[in-house]
């Protein structure tokens, strides 16, 4: 080592990088996720990978040298959420204390992970909502109890708990996560950790991008972490359903009891509710007492919150106060890594370059990817056919008319209308201001990309315009979305990507 070398204990210097990354994160963040949740450690080595000794014999640190830098997650899904939220501010914080090559990663801390879950049959498997209440036996003074105004009993409380069961389903640690669903993601397993989030809470997003995964892995991390805590888990189907029979039996109060009694209530899927007005008032009222009494209500939906007020205005409303979240459909690294989940579950693991042809090849969700999965597996099988990139070229041509909704260019132009208040008349007239213009231009790019007409076609039908012209619009549109754009339209201004959003769920919800 160097005579002008300056050294510093790996202490001291683990604190300046934990310091550092205060700053970066916020301190709020800092203890959510640092403190609790994971644990930072420091290794330096020299060039000849020979750790360096101080004068006593204590580990030291040169500033200078490469050094790194691990951060120990009590599980898979919590080293996903760190890696993918803070990585970079990390890497920011080392240099800032003064590591000039640091080396980043995170890991999954094996002693931290929790011991076998204990099984035991169940009992109650006719049962249609999956209610998960495991209060300590002959204590008949809690059974009533209302939902404590603190919200959900924290971790800390884990090491009292008696092993909870193992459950059937999805779980958090299963999932890929990715920046489309990174933010979601990241509040699901706040919920789930005890700690206090806006209320209601919606993840909304459209069919097959994990909605659901996401909801029921919640109630397996409650139930794994605290055995107490009163979770309820009930589509609006079962939810409707129970209403009904409730109001037929005249058992309202057991209903209420049930539904209003809980710690956390997941409603999963509360679009199904449209026209269903009594089970939607009936579904306010509960919202209303469990967020008077402090309890955590998450919802899902495959629209935002302002496309639910014609199920809903009082609901809409609620949501909007609340915190909304857009679960997005899975980019191509996630979808890589969901084929390459899907296969090795079939029993059948892909190559790398099928995994790569059917990511690039299919731009759905998760239902999209198993079933061209499980087709490769079929084929290899019974028929003796090794899945190839050319097979798999093949067998998503063949899935992708029952999977890709049909549209015309009447529905895209109705859905284009709607979203941005013009006439049908306008959009296919000879109008030319902004208001008229760019959502026309996006309706013809919508039109390139969820029918097969051709550019005269999509010409001819809004305004008799050349091939030329809509070739020019679609490309404006991708210049533009690469540039977080505004579109213009009669009720006001909004991002293009929103925009884009909206229309896409008008057309899904048709």
């Amino acid at each position: 080592m160097r005579h002008d070398a300056i050294a510093k204990p790996a202490s001291d210097l683990r604190q300046r990088v934990c310091e550092e990354l205060r700053k970066e994160i916020g301190e709020r963040s800092f203890l959510t996720w640092f403190q609790k949740r994971a644990s930072l450690r420091l290794s330096g080595e020299t060039k000849d990978n020979v750790l360096l000794e101080g004068p006593e014999g204590s580990p030291t640190l040169h500033e200078a040298s490469d050094v790194g830098v691990v951060v120990l997650a009590t599980g898979a899904f919590e080293r996903e959420c760190l890696q993918s939220q803070f990585a970079e501010p990390l890497h920011a914080a080392c240099v800032a204390a003064g590591i000039a090559r640091p080396r980043v990663s995170f890991r999954v801390d094996q002693a931290a992970q929790p011991s076998p879950a204990v099984k035991r049959d169940d009992a109650r498997v006719g049962g249609r909502a999956q209610t998960e209440q495991a209060e300590p036996p002959h204590d008949n003074t809690k059974r009533n109890r209302k939902p404590a105004v603190a919200g959900m009993p924290r971790l800390a409380n884990v090491a009292d708990q008696p092993p909870a069961p193992a459950l059937k389903g999805p779980s958090l640690s299963q999932l890929i996560v990715g920046e489309p669903n990174a933010t979601g993601a990241a509040v699901v397993h706040q919920v789930a950790a005890g700690e206090r989030v806006a209320s209601p809470l919606l993840l909304w997003g459209a069919s097959g991008v994990g909605k659901t995964h996401l909801v029921r892995g919640l109630r397996q991390e409650v139930r794994r972490h605290n055995r107490r805590v009163r979770a309820l888990y009930i589509t609006a189907e079962q939810f409707c359903t129970a209403f009904v029979e409730a109001v037929q039996a005249r058992g309202l109060p057991s209903f209420r009891n049930k539904h209003r009694g809980v710690e956390l209530l997941i409603v999963d899927d509360v679009q199904f509710l449209s026209g269903k007005t009594k089970t939607v008032e009936e579904l306010l009222y509960t919202i209303d007492t469990l967020a008077t009494a402090g309890a955590t209500i998450v919802l899902t939906s495959d629209r935002p919150p302002a496309a639910l007020a014609p199920l809903s205005q009082e609901l809409a409303s609620r949501l909007a106060g609340g915190l909304a979240i857009e679960v997005g459909s899975p980019d191509h690294g996630m979808r890589k890594e969901l084929v390459a989940q899907l296969a090795a579950t079939s029993g059948e693991p892909l190559p790398e370059a099928v995994i790569d042809e059917i990511a690039a090849g299919v731009v759905g969700g998760a239902r999209e990817l198993s079933g061209v999965v499980n087709r490769l597996a079929v084929e290899a099988n019974l028929l003796d056919r090794q899945p190839t990139p050319e097979s798999a070229r093949r067998v998503i041509e063949q899935t992708g008319a029952h999977t890709t909704p049909q549209l015309r260019l009447s529905d895209i132009q109705t859905a284009v209308c709607r979203v941005f208040g013009i006439e049908r008349s306008d959009l296919r007239g000879g109008k030319r201001t902004k208001a008229v213009a760019e959502p026309r231009m996006l309706a013809m790019w919508l039109s390139r990309k969820y029918t097969p007409a051709a550019w005269s076609e999509i010409g001819a039908y809004y305004g008799r315009r050349s091939h030329s012209t809509v070739i020019s619009a679609c490309r404006r549109v991708d210049t533009l979305l690469g540039r977080s754009a505004d579109v213009h339209g009669a009720n006001g201004n909004r991002r293009l990507e929103d925009a884009l959003r909206q229309v896409e769920v008008e057309l899904r919800t048709a």
